[in-house]
């Protein structure tokens, strides 16, 4: 199956980087929805408390599967990468906390819209900040 989704994107690696990226994503939202399922209904964990804990538990596998399976190890040294990872990953957090209300209090857009264009914002962001800078080859 990999060879078949290789072939589709020809010798551009970005397409390829992206399509993983993609597929990364959408794990790390079904793995970070059950871990807070597991730390609130499961262990009893005030809400945003299982939030954290599922964000950060998520954070760290995101930048361990993104740097061994979509884009490979960058220039930097692994602990600065991790942190400037970290650094980008809440830079698109914040983006996500600004868009949403501005599209749905000053643009008047139905939340469900307004929802999935800042979705598409940050994954823009986030592919683009980890692909150039983050994971950046010397």
């Amino acid at each position: 199956m990999w060879q078949k989704i290789r072939d589709m994107f020809g010798n551009n690696p970005a397409y390829l980087q992206l399509f993983r990226f993609v597929v990364l994503g959408v794990a790390s939202v079904v793995a970070e929805l059950g871990l807070l399922m597991l730390f609130n209904d499961g262990f009893g964990l005030e809400i945003m408390m299982a939030n954290r804990f599922a964000f950060a538990i998520v954070l760290v596998a995101n930048y361990w599967l993104s740097r061994v399976w979509v884009f490979g190890s960058g220039a930097m040294n692994g602990k600065v990468e991790f942190l400037v990872f970290v650094l980008v990953s809440l830079v698109g957090l914040g983006i996500n906390e600004v868009m949403m209300p501005y599209l749905i209090d000053h643009i008047a857009l139905d939340k469900r819209l307004a929802k999935i264009l800042t979705i598409g914002l940050v994954v823009a962001w986030n592919f683009t900040m980890k692909r150039m800078v983050v994971f950046k080859k010397a």
